[in-house]
Formats: structure tokens, sequence, C-alpha cells
């Protein structure tokens, strides 16, 4: 590729790419560049919110709320043990309302008047709603992965969504 400042001595200044538009007039150039093939679209309407017919069902909200610098790993554990279990999947096991299906993730935020009470009864929501914030990916939980607590897990809000009614409807 010649540049642009020998081009510029021949060509009474002009630069390739200007050069070349004079040159061909009837001719559309592109730079190939990757904001020239961008397009943007904006969702007006969700499956999982708006005002389609076809909805997925929420089945819970799960989430900590806390401050980011809270160890809800080691809290996690803490309870665990409180409660009397060996490990996460044993406590699984023995809480009845865990989801025993692929759900559906998506991210909310999560008020923090959640878990502010005290005793059993607390303790087993905060274990509950980790045990699946353990077994979520970015966008789906699923009950037969292994439980894997980490503070960036712990610290988000999810809405699951029961992926159903796509071919009720038809």
């Amino acid at each position: 590729m010649i540049a642009a400042e020998s081009y510029s001595c021949f060509h009474g200044g002009a630069t390739p790419w200007q050069w070349l538009r004079d040159l061909f007039p009837w001719v559309v150039w592109n730079t190939g560049g990757p904001r020239s093939r961008t397009r943007f679209t904006w969702v007006a309407s969700s499956v999982l919110a708006g005002h389609l017919p076809v909805q997925w069902s929420r089945e819970l909200t799960v989430g900590i709320p806390g401050k980011e610098n809270l160890d809800l790993v080691a809290r996690a554990y803490h309870t665990l043990e409180n409660l009397g279990y060996r490990d996460p999947d044993e406590a699984a096991q023995a809480l009845p309302l865990i989801p025993g299906h692929r759900l559906h993730c998506r991210r909310v935020k999560i008020g923090s008047r959640r878990h502010s009470g005290k005793g059993p009864r607390a303790a087993e929501r905060f274990l509950f709603e980790a045990l699946i914030l353990g077994r979520c990916s970015q966008t789906f939980y699923d009950p037969c992965k292994p439980v894997i607590w980490t503070n960036n897990r712990l610290n988000r809000g999810l809405a699951l969504y029961k992926p159903d009614r796509f071919l009720d409807e038809d």
C-alpha cells in the first residue's frame, strides 16, 4: 500500500481515499471496519416480561443483599455447619423447595431488606438461596451441576423462569 504522503504530492494533495472517490464516483466504498456492518435493534417485548401472549412463568427470585466486601462464602459454609449439614449436596437434598428442573436466569436487583431476620428460618432461607445461586451460571440454573460458591455468584440477584409454553400456544 502506498502511503498517503506519497499520494499527496502526485494528486493535488488528495489522500488515497479521496482520489479513489473522485476517480470512481458511482462506487460506494466500504472501508471494512467493524462499525460499518453494525445494526442496532431495540427489544420491545420479551418472553420474560412484556405484552406477548406467550410468557415464561417466574418460579422464584433469589438473592442475598449485602455489601460486596462481605465474605458470603464463609457465611454460607458457617450456616451449612450450624444447620448440621456436611456438604452443600446433603443440604440440597434435605431442603424440599429446591427446584429439580432447569430454569432460565435473569439478573435483577435485590432489595436490602431481605434476610434481615435472625434465627433458624432466616438461616434456612439464606442457605436455600445460596444453594440455588451456587448452581446458577450466567443464564441457567441446573440442578445436576455441583454447588460452586464464590462471592461473585452469591452477590447477585436472579429471577428464575421456567422455559415453557412455546408449543402450548401453537
